[in-house]
């Protein structure tokens, strides 16, 4: 008798890729552009905002990218019981709901995720963070998945 793959523990390492540098450079670049060439602006209201642009870009690289935050999410796992768990820099394994703002495509995947201390992440999930084979089994397990 075939096993469900379903059924078979999910464990996977998330890596940086060329994808989540795009999804997190190119908007704050467009944005930190248009702040500057738009003249309404005063110069240091115009310097102001270009540092929060830098400093927000710099967040988001080292969340996702550099995964050095507290909240970065290096891997995640689903057990046979279908339970999630992920496991950041700072903790091993722990047991985390699925929320149901998770969006799910064949080009991204952002899963929110909450901890039993009311503690909520973001894992975006890129189809080169993984291999085609992963990145699928996590897609079909989502979409399975009642948000």
């Amino acid at each position: 008798m075939l096993s469900n793959p379903f059924n078979t523990p999910l464990a996977l390492e998330i890596k940086p890729s060329l994808q989540k540098w795009l999804i997190i450079v190119i908007p704050h670049l467009l944005v930190l552009t248009l702040v500057l060439s738009l003249s309404v602006f005063s110069l240091s209201l115009r310097f102001a905002l270009s540092f929060l642009i830098i400093f927000s870009s710099a967040y988001y690289i080292r969340l996702y990218l550099q995964g050095a935050s507290k909240k970065s999410v290096s891997m995640i796992f689903q057990d046979s019981r279908k339970n999630w768990l992920i496991k950041t820099i700072k903790t091993d394994k722990q047991k985390v709901q699925l929320l149901g703002t998770s969006f799910i495509s064949k080009l991204l995947i952002i899963m929110n995720v909450i901890d039993t201390e009311k503690n909520k992440y973001t894992i975006l999930i890129t189809p080169d963070s993984l291999s085609s084979t992963e990145f699928r089994r996590v897609f079909v397990r989502l979409k399975m998945t009642k948000l």
